[in-house]
């Protein structure tokens, strides 16, 4: 069915109009008088916007919580983005909090631990074994350190390369000996 707009006379489709029986004028022309009347009363158009707000925030709350909860993965994606492109602001801003609040920094760590202690034990056994695996430099130090008197400080590089080729020939042979 076709009406015609009172404001502009064109005549346009049933879908071209609001449902509202009040409203006569097409939507095209209700969006133009809208953003006309915020442009020229902008203070009394923000304070009309906040009271609607105000008057339905819960109901706002509750839309804006069904909406995270359904586009989870969305802000995810979008929060993980903002953070790659500015990281070094946030490295910044930790710092700079980790600096200015040393007791809270410290209550947080010491709760992380309390409440992760298993999780904590099994990343320290998968670090440890590793180093073991990869022969790090802190592992060939521990063991010298440990049939020796010398302390890690003093180890020599040329000491750790050494005992880094001792393990692997002895590798070598443990799996030359399983092969045979």
């Amino acid at each position: 069915m076709m009406r015609t707009c009172t404001k502009c006379k064109e005549q346009k489709g049933d879908s071209e109009f609001y449902d509202s029986p009040k409203e006569r004028r097409c939507k095209s022309c209700v969006r133009i008088s809208t953003k006309t009347y915020k442009e020229n009363n902008k203070e009394k158009a923000t304070e009309s916007q906040r009271q609607s707000v105000k008057k339905r925030s819960d109901h706002y709350r509750e839309y804006k919580r069904q909406w995270r909860i359904a586009n989870r993965e969305h802000l995810r994606m979008l929060h993980h983005q903002h953070y790659i492109e500015n990281k070094e602001k946030y490295l910044e801003q930790s710092k700079e909090w980790r600096i200015t609040h040393p007791k809270e920094r410290k209550q947080t760590v010491d709760r992380y631990r309390n409440n992760n202690t298993e999780k904590i034990r099994a990343s320290g056994r998968a670090q440890s074994e590793r180093a073991r695996m990869e022969l790090s430099d802190n592992y060939m130090k521990s063991l010298i350190v440990q049939k020796s008197d010398l302390p890690p400080s003093l180890v020599p590089d040329s000491l750790i390369e050494a005992k880094r080729e001792h393990i692997r020939l002895k590798r070598k042979l443990k799996e030359i000996k399983e092969k045979a």
